[in-house]
């Protein structure tokens, strides 16, 4: 209701802005003595409208409705609408300045960084739903593998577990980094598989039709295509299975594939923040 009655006072002050620029037009090609500056009268109706019609509209109507015979008159309205707008303007850059020094401060845009969020060691027994909501956030750093070419951002915490060569005669290199706990007891645990393979990996392909296939049955199976630095095309794969929340990156390289597996039973928070963790990943 109170934006009608604004909208309905700033319509009527354009109308009356309108009309008293007709009046005084016409008034004026009878009485040479109104082409003089404004008259007191002149000036309070002038200021009315313009304060209710938001200045740049009535101020507008005047100016160029008196511009040519009544210069005199135009040309103190024409200063008020430069210094509104220049109001407006100055306001807008400050504004947008605040903004810019509040989000982004003295760093560039690629160096706002996004929290990775960890897991913490917790039994089952212990584990509650409130706590899975609210994951701890620990300090990340890049870690570079420039045997295989690629890069992850992953917490300090975390240690690569072990390292895999050629296993079960495969072509693909396995590196394992784990947080906290360890797979298959009652400790929560959350744990990054790298798959770096050829082109023509067995492992590699093998692993994407398993997840066209068999995988795309699993509870949650969500199947998208995401951008990865450095690659040619990269898919995103995520499920539950027997109580684990799992997620797959398969990277398709310029030179090598991979395929980044995430794995986590420590809740939905913490599934998440595996996601963040494996969208960190870059092909060099």
């Amino acid at each position: 209701m109170i934006n009608e009655i604004f909208w309905a006072i700033g319509i009527l002050s354009v109308v009356v802005s309108i009309f008293f620029m007709l009046k005084v037009r016409r008034a004026g090609a009878a009485d040479l003595a109104m082409a003089d500056g404004l008259t007191g009268g002149e000036w309070a109706i002038v200021l009315i409208t313009m304060l209710l019609g938001s200045f740049l509209l009535p101020g507008l109507i005047y100016y160029f409705g008196w511009k040519k015979r009544f210069p005199r008159k135009a040309r103190p309205i024409g200063i008020i609408v430069l210094v509104f707008v220049g109001i407006v303007l100055l306001f807008v850059a400050v504004s947008g300045y605040g903004i810019y020094k509040l989000f982004i401060g003295s760093k560039g845009l690629n160096d706002v960084q996004i929290p990775v969020v960890a897991p913490i060691v917790q039994t089952q027994e212990t584990q509650t739903a409130t706590n899975n909501d609210k994951p701890v956030s620990v300090a990340a750093s890049a870690t570079v593998n420039t045997k295989d070419g690629y890069q992850i951002m992953l917490p300090d915490s975390w240690s690569k577990t072990n390292e895999m060569f050629n296993q079960s005669g495969t072509t693909a290199d396995i590196t394992w980094y784990a947080g906290p706990g360890q797979a298959g007891n009652s400790i929560s645990y959350s744990s990054v598989t790298i798959f770096a393979g050829s082109a023509n990996s067995e492992q590699f392909n093998a692993s994407l039709d398993q997840a066209h296939g068999s995988d795309a049955s699993k509870s949650g199976y969500t199947e998208q295509t995401i951008t990865i630095p450095g690659a040619r095309k990269a898919t995103l794969v995520t499920y539950t299975d027997s109580g684990s929340d799992l997620v797959s990156l398969y990277v398709y390289g310029q030179s090598r594939n991979y395929r980044v597996a995430g794995e986590t039973n420590a809740g939905d928070s913490y599934y998440q923040a595996l996601i963040g963790i494996i969208k960190t990943f870059k092909s060099l």
